[in-house]
C-alpha cells in the first residue's frame, strides 16, 4: 500500500509538474531555434544600417564642398582639402576609435586618419592576410553597383599583433572619383549578440526556474491533500476503520479537492450509520430469537404434560375395560334372563373401546406435535445463537 502511496503520489505530481516543464522547454526550444538567431540578425542588420546611413553622411560633406568648388567658392583642390580635413575628424564609436577612409578607383589612397602612411599609395596589390584584394573588391563593387558591404580581415583599432575580420560600406563619389568607406568589426558585433544572448538565457532561465518552484508548490498543495484521502481510503479499505475522516483544512477548501474531501467524510458517515443499524437490528433479532426459544420450550412441556394425562387416562380406561368385562362374563353366567343388562353391558364396552382406541389416536398425535415442538426449540436457539454471532462479529467492526 505504501508503494501505492508513493506511485500515486508521483503520477499526480510528476504530470503536474510535466505539464509546467514542456511549455518551457518548448519555449527555450523556440529561443534557441528562432528567437536568438533572429536577434542577431537584427543587430547585424542594425551596425550594418548604421554604418551605411554615417557613409551617406559623410557623402553629404563631400557633396557641400563640391558645391562650393561648383560654385567657384573654392577650387577643386581646396574644397577636396577641406573635405579630408572634415572626414578625417569625424571619429566614432569606443574611444572614437571608428573611423572614415577615403580611395579612389585606381585604387590609391587618398585619406586614412590612423595610417596615414597608406595616404598616396598604390592599393592595387593590397591583400588582407587570406589573400582578399579588398580594395580592388572596393572599386569592383563601387563600379557595378554605386554602393556595397565588402568583408576582409583588418587590424583591430591600435592592436598591430590583433587581426579581425571586418566587414566595411563603400560608396562612391562620381564628381570626383573618390570612394568613401567605413566598417564594424564582426566581433565587435558578436559580443552584442552575446550579452544580448545571455540576457534572454538569463530571463528565460530565472522564467523557467519560477515555473518549475511554483508548479512544484503549486503540486504539492495539491497532491498533500489527496495523500490525505488517499491514506484514509487505505486505511479504511485495510483495516475496516470507519472512525477516521479527512480534516478540516480539507473539508474547508472551496475547490475540487475540499468536495472531495467533503464527499468522502459522507461516505464514511453512510457507512457508520449503516453498520449502526444493521448492530440494532442484529439485537432486534437476538431478542425475538430468546423470546421464541422461551415460547417453544414452554410449548414444549405443556405438550408433554399433556401427553402424561392422556397415557393415564388410556390406562385407567383399559382397566375399567376389564373389570367391565368381567362383570359382564359373571352376569352371563349368573342368569340367563339378564341378557339385556349384558348387551348393554356390551355396547358400553364398545364404546369405551373406541373411547380408548381415540385416546391412543390423540396420543399419537401428541407425541408428534412434541416431537415438532422440540424441533422449533432446536431452531430458535440456532437463530439466537446466529444472531449473537452477527452482533459478535459487528462490534468487533466497529471496535476496529
Amino acid at each position: 500500500m505504501s508503494r501505492l502511496k508513493r506511485l500515486l503520489s508521483f503520477d499526480v505530481q510528476g504530470k503536474m509538474i510535466s505539464i509546467g516543464i514542456l511549455p518551457v522547454i518548448l519555449f527555450l526550444l523556440m529561443i534557441t531555434i528562432f528567437i536568438l538567431p533572429t536577434i542577431e540578425d537584427n543587430i547585424f542588420d542594425e551596425r550594418r544600417t548604421q554604418v551605411q546611413e554615417m557613409v551617406n553622411a559623410g557623402l553629404g560633406v563631400l557633396e557641400h564642398y563640391h558645391e562650393q568648388e561648383l560654385r567657384g567658392e573654392l577650387s577643386r583642390e581646396e574644397a577636396q582639402m577641406r573635405a579630408r580635413a572634415v572626414i578625417g575628424s569625424m571619429l566614432y564609436g569606443p574611444g572614437n576609435q571608428d573611423y572614415f577612409w577615403i580611395n579612389d578607383f585606381e585604387p590609391v589612397m587618398v585619406m586614412h586618419p590612423f595610417v596615414q602612411e597608406l595616404e598616396g599609395q598604390d592599393l592595387y596589390n593590397y591583400a588582407d592576410p587570406e589573400g582578399t584584394y579588398l580594395f580592388r573588391e572596393m572599386v569592383t563593387v563601387c563600379r557595378r553597383d554605386g554602393s556595397g558591404f565588402v568583408p576582409y580581415l583588418w587590424q583591430y583599432y591600435d592592436d598591430e599583433a590583433r587581426i579581425e575580420p571586418k566587414i566595411s560600406y563603400v560608396a562612391s563619389f562620381d564628381p570626383w572619383e573618390w570612394i568613401l568607406g567605413t566598417g564594424i568589426y564582426t566581433n565587435d558585433v558578436q559580443e552584442i549578440v552575446s550579452s544580448s544572448r545571455n540576457i534572454v538565457l538569463i530571463l528565460v532561465f530565472g522564467i523557467t526556474g519560477l515555473v518549475l518552484v511554483s508548479t512544484y508548490f503549486l503540486s504539492s498543495n495539491l497532491v498533500k491533500p489527496l495523500n490525505l484521502v488517499v491514506n484514509s481510503l487505505i486505511n479504511m479499505a485495510d483495516n475496516l476503520d470507519l472512525t477516521e475522516g479527512v480534516g478540516q483544512d480539507i473539508v474547508g477548501r472551496s475547490d475540487a479537492i475540499g468536495r472531495l474531501g467533503k464527499s468522502y467524510n459522507k461516505m464514511v458517515g453512510d457507512f457508520r450509520k449503516t453498520i449502526q443499524r444493521v448492530m440494532k437490528s442484529a439485537g432486534e433479532v437476538e431478542e425475538a430469537s430468546r423470546n421464541i426459544s422461551d415460547s417453544t420450550g414452554n410449548l414444549s412441556e405443556g405438550i408433554e404434560n399433556q401427553a402424561g394425562s392422556m397415557e393415564e387416562l388410556t390406562a385407567t380406561m383399559e382397566e375399567m375395560n376389564a373389570s367391565i368385562q368381567e362383570v359382564a362374563d359373571n352376569v352371563q353366567q349368573t342368569s340367563e334372563h339378564s341378557e339385556n343388562v349384558s348387551a348393554s353391558i356390551l355396547e358400553m364396552n364398545k364404546s369405551l373401546q373406541e373411547v380408548a382406541e381415540n385416546l391412543q389416536i390423540v396420543t399419537s398425535e401428541t407425541e408428534k406435535s412434541a416431537e415438532a415442538a422440540e424441533r422449533m426449540n432446536k431452531g430458535a436457539e440456532e437463530s439466537s445463537e446466529e444472531a449473537r454471532n452477527t452482533e459478535k462479529d459487528t462490534r468487533e467492526t466497529m471496535e476496529i
